[in-house]
């Protein structure tokens, strides 16, 4: 009879530790081409947007500019044969800011990240003025709002001689354990013609989630079992 009892204590244990699981990490990529960008629509932004991001747990605060959308390399017809245009680092969409000499915008996280990445699309340019290649950055932030880091680029504008075409994409990334609650992405292009921030693709998020622990009710059922386990063998020893 003790044999099964001990099983039987074993058994219930095993099934109160089993609920608890390990922290693990997981990895969130927004690629935008779940926003349907055509020709006739133009870039895409307002609650359209706002409900896309939503669904990754990001939400866009702090615009500054004329706003914050998501476009396509496809959006225009000629492009890239007869001016500027960006090249998604996947799929045709990417997102970008309009308007002004400085724009801004931020991105905020339901849950605080361990890393943030992102591509900068690559840029491509078919008209005799050449390209322009925006001066922007990249700043992390902590839940009160303490800089976490900087990723940095300088614009340049010329001619195809000046630079090359297209200006290749490049990803770049922030690590920050369990830290990064917003990035901001800021972006100038210096009053040439062209994109006046950085277009990005392929946001990729990195947290990690925190343990699960017991149910009030588990912890109640399991310590009522424990109890009915030890009345029971009370009996049989006495």
């Amino acid at each position: 009879m003790q044999t099964r009892y001990f099983a039987s204590l074993a058994t219930a244990a095993f099934v109160a530790v089993s609920v608890i699981s390990t922290a693990g990490a997981t990895t969130v990529t927004v690629d935008f081409e779940g926003v349907n960008v055509t020709t006739a629509s133009g870039p895409v932004g307002g609650p359209l947007l706002d409900n896309y991001l939503a669904g990754f747990g990001i939400s866009l605060a702090n615009v500054v500019g004329n706003g914050v959308f998501v476009n396509s390399d496809v959006n225009d017809p000629d492009a890239p044969l007869t001016d500027q245009t960006s090249l998604a680092s996947s799929g045709t969409n990417f997102l970008e800011e309009y308007g002004g000499q400085f724009v801004s915008y931020d991105l905020t996280f339901a849950q605080v990240l361990d890393s943030f990445s992102f591509t900068r699309t690559a840029y491509y340019g078919a008209t005799g003025s050449g390209l322009v290649y925006p001066a922007w950055s990249a700043e992390a932030f902590d839940s009160l709002n303490n800089s976490l880091g900087v990723l940095a680029n300088v614009g340049i504008s010329g001619t195809f001689n000046d630079i090359s075409n297209p200006v290749p994409a490049q990803t770049f990334s922030i690590s920050a354990a369990g830290q990064i609650a917003s990035v901001r992405i800021a972006g100038n292009h210096g009053g040439f013609a062209g994109r006046n921030t950085a277009a990005i693709d392929d946001l990729v998020l990195t947290y990690t989630e925190a343990p699960s622990v017991p149910e009030p009710a588990t912890l109640a059922l399991f310590g009522l079992s424990v109890a009915g386990m030890m009345r029971l063998r009370a009996r049989r020893t006495a």
